[in-house]
């Protein structure tokens, strides 16, 4: 039982540093488009990046990553992957008009497969790996995400 808790603990560890470099990675290619402020660990609901494109057009991002993709397209990839109130702040900050996504980074052997999520669409840890891919805002290149968002207004 002890070990289990300790691989646990230890995928999380892995998903968490891909997690942060997948922030870092997004933070370098916006650079000249969206302004970025890495907000991550000031509060355990706060998104990742509180972000702003040269329209004014504020967003903030939260970060998650898929270290292998689902193998069905009914399996639940996203399932307790949140903190708890991740998802209630994002959709209590669109109540307010604000913008808020999840930027989901698939990594596959070839390579990742980038996907942009609107929050307001239902809980997403109850969401197959079919139904994000169908709700997603974009789902593209890196650089056709950094494109959407810093062409928002």
């Amino acid at each position: 039982m002890e070990t289990m808790k300790l691989m646990k603990k230890l995928q999380t560890m892995k998903r968490k540093i891909k997690e942060r470099k997948s922030v870092d990675y997004f933070i370098k290619r916006c650079y000249g488009r969206i302004k970025t402020y890495k907000i991550e660990n000031i509060g355990s609901s706060m998104p990742d990046l509180l972000c702003i494109n040269r329209f004014g057009t504020v967003f903030w991002i939260e970060a998650k990553v898929l270290t292998k993709p689902p193998k069905k397209d009914n399996t639940f990839p996203l399932k307790n992957k949140f903190e708890k109130g991740q998802q209630a702040f994002g959709r209590n900050w669109i109540s307010w008009e604000g913008k808020h996504f999840v930027l989901l980074r698939i990594v596959y052997s070839t390579n990742d497969y980038w996907y942009l999520l609107n929050v307001n669409n239902g809980d997403l840890e109850e969401k197959t790996f079919e139904q994000l891919r169908k709700d997603s805002l974009i789902m593209s290149t890196f650089d056709g995400i950094i494109y959407y968002l810093s062409n928002l207004k």
